[in-house]
């Protein structure tokens, strides 16, 4: 599952190439391991002794208390049958053809969108820019789909912790949690209304949803 390559060119110059399963490794686990690989490479170079930090707590002992907390869980079981039962339109009208599992649509926002997202807008109507961009993206769709009601997949980092005791921080492993969120968006026009159902439909989801997938 892991695969390491050194590309050497003619010159004095040379790169790594590390490969690694998504089984194993998830997006916040890639900062963990190339941090630590800086460390080691800088003590090296400097002829100091490599000490990295310590994984407090480990994808065992983290699958284990899953698994040891999914009795207590039973009780999100009526808001994750919400999140799924309700029947919602197609996005358009083409089918898919062949092996296509989904259609796409890549958006390239330029700085100034990009900045106003992420810092002007969060703070005017007191939302994260996350909830600010499924905002967007649930009104897109009714503009698309014409429903009140849009259901999509979300993804969390999946490292709550269940118990005090426990340190996620430095944690390699596929963590990463999965669940169906389902936004019903407000009549009126105002946008502030929108970003309101959008901020009460996502934080309703318990644990950000690592009792759904995870």
């Amino acid at each position: 599952m892991l695969q390491a390559t050194l590309l050497q060119t003619q010159g004095a110059s040379c790169g790594l190439v590390l490969t690694l399963h998504h089984l194993v490794v998830d997006g916040v686990s890639w900062r963990v391991l190339l941090d630590e690989l800086q460390q080691a490479g800088d003590a090296l170079l400097s002829g100091t002794p490599i000490t990295l930090p310590a994984e407090e707590t480990s994808l065992h002992d983290w699958s284990a208390t899953l698994l040891a907390n999914l009795a207590s869980r039973a009780s999100e079981m009526p808001f994750w049958q919400r999140m799924l039962e309700q029947p919602l339109p197609a996005l358009g009208e083409r089918a898919l053809i062949g092996n296509e599992r989904a259609l796409y649509q890549r958006t390239l926002l330029d700085a100034a969108t990009s900045s106003a997202l992420l810092n002007t807008l969060p703070q005017q109507f007191r939302a994260t820019s996350e909830e600010l961009l499924l905002t967007l993206l649930s009104l897109a769709l009714r503009s698309m789909n014409g429903s009140a009601l849009q259901r999509v997949t979300l993804e969390s980092h999946g490292r709550a912790e269940l118990h005090d005791h426990q340190d996620l921080a430095r944690t390699v492993g596929w963590l990463t949690a999965e669940f169906p969120l389902l936004v019903a968006l407000p009549d009126a026009a105002a946008l502030n209304d929108s970003v309101r159902a959008v901020k009460s439909a996502l934080r309703a989801v318990p644990d950000r949803g690592i009792g759904y997938a995870s």
